[in-house]
């Protein structure tokens, strides 16, 4: 366990110091660009200042930089004064120039944003520069060009020269269903434009088959998956009640109500998680206030949707929102371990009015797929059985126990398997609970209890 700990620190030591050589060695190449050229610019002579000294030698006026007004180039000046000659342009062999059609860079230049972009990329290729760092050389350089460049700045736009221009118009499907996305500020699924048709094993098939001869997606399926032959979608393909109702829709619920909840109503609430008092065998203790609603953990949420969260509440909010949330706690509840078909079909009945007056009682942006998947949470139970029977909380369970069975980070298979081992060679007694040697049921009718009365 020492050994794996100073494993792991000399990893970091030589990763940060990579890390930190990386940055050097592209501040360094930047600098030395960047003083290159000044120190060029600094070595051509004042053309004013030696035709003053010597007026009888001609001067070349192709040799004179264009003066420079307010960190730009002078464009009328640098038209007199300056003239590229056919020597002076940088050759680029891996640059078809006859190829490149687009606009020069600026007024009589004499190279297109193309090449200027596509050697500057280049460079940040050999210099491997990360997005922000390319983004910033881009917009450094722009600022010292002539005021009408038209250098791209962003990693769109440079994309967008060299042609590689995104063509993504994808449709997000639902998987249960037909239903498609809307895009309102962000991708939500509207209760109103619903047609409740669920997809079917048959129809995923054949739409990926045409997906695979029309090389595009046909209603949200790109192919036909090895996996359709073993498993019959979408109905053995259930949603996992942790992270949809725990991990997921309670997060935004709890999230939306913070801004309604005043200063006192928090505190009662905090003080009424801490203060509540769990069964042995109920291991959630609410160390974070609900304003630290990040910081819970999944048994948290399942905890407050089924047992203590409308109590806490109630008294605190709305009564348009609490009962709201009251139908969403009877649906879940029912849902978690239906004791009969008919408590499925009414937290069904729950579940649908919920999501149809979510966007009313809150606002549109609250539809997103988290909340469009409980509409297929019925039908689920009715195929697979309960929530509580379903979920990865009893295999988040299984992976804790296993963890308490290795020690370090290596040969993890063969601690558990020796650990296994261990307990089938080693019979450990039984244990078993007492029973119980007072009385559960005391009649009414005892001798005792006529006596009293």
């Amino acid at each position: 366990m020492f050994q794996s700990l100073i494993d792991y620190k000399q990893k970091v030591v030589f990763r940060r110091q990579r890390r930190r050589k990386q940055r050097e060695i592209t501040k360094y190449i930047i600098d030395y660009h960047l003083s290159s050229e000044e120190s060029t610019n600094d070595d051509i002579p004042d053309c004013n200042m030696s035709s003053n000294n010597d007026n009888s030698t001609p001067l070349d006026t192709t040799t004179c930089l264009p003066s420079l007004q307010n960190d730009h180039y002078n464009e009328a000046t640098s038209r007199i004064d300056y003239t590229i000659d056919d020597d002076e342009i940088l050759k680029d062999d891996s640059f078809d120039c006859h190829s490149d059609l687009s606009t020069p860079l600026y007024d009589s230049a004499h190279i297109t944003v193309k090449k200027a972009t596509s050697q500057l990329m280049n460079f940040v290729i050999e210099s491997n520069l990360d997005k922000s760092t390319t983004t910033k050389l881009f917009r450094l350089i722009k600022s010292l060009l002539p005021v009408s460049n038209t250098l791209p700045s962003t990693y769109n736009q440079i994309m967008k020269v060299l042609g590689q221009v995104s063509l993504f118009q994808a449709k997000y499907y639902c998987n249960g269903c037909h239903q498609l996305w809307a895009w309102k500020g962000q991708g939500v699924y509207p209760y109103d434009q619903n047609n409740g048709s669920r997809r079917v094993h048959e129809e995923v098939v054949s739409s990926g088959r045409e997906a695979e001869q029309r090389l595009m997606p046909i209603d949200g399926i790109k192919g036909v998956s090895p996996m359709l032959q073993i498993l019959t979608y979408p109905d053995q393909i259930i949603y996992d009640y942790m992270h949809l109702v725990c991990l997921g829709h309670m997060v935004t619920l709890i999230k939306r109500w913070l801004p309604l909840l005043e200063r006192s109503s928090l505190a009662e609430i905090n003080t009424l998680l801490e203060s509540i008092r769990l069964p042995h065998n109920v291991h959630a203790k609410f160390n974070y206030s609900i304003s630290d609603v990040s910081e819970w953990h999944a048994k948290h949420f399942r905890l407050f949707v089924l047992n203590i969260g409308l109590p806490c509440i109630v008294p605190h909010l709305p009564k348009l929102i609490s009962s709201h949330f009251a139908i969403y706690c009877l649906a879940i509840k029912f849902l978690h371990c239906p004791k009969s078909l008919d408590e499925i079909n009414i937290a069904d009945s729950f579940i649908d009015y919920y999501c149809r007056a979510a966007p009313l009682v809150f606002d549109q942006s609250i539809e997103l797929l988290s909340l469009h998947a409980h509409l297929h949470l019925a039908e689920q139970v009715k195929r697979h059985g309960g929530l509580g029977f379903s979920s990865a909380f009893c295999f988040e369970s299984c992976i804790r126990h296993l963890k308490k069975l290795v020690h370090g980070t290596k040969n993890l298979v063969s601690q558990v398997a020796y650990c296994c081992d261990l307990r089938s060679a080693v019979h450990r007694p039984e244990f078993r609970l007492q029973k119980s040697t007072g009385k559960n049921n005391i009649l009414m009718t005892s001798p005792g209890q006529r006596d009293r009365h």
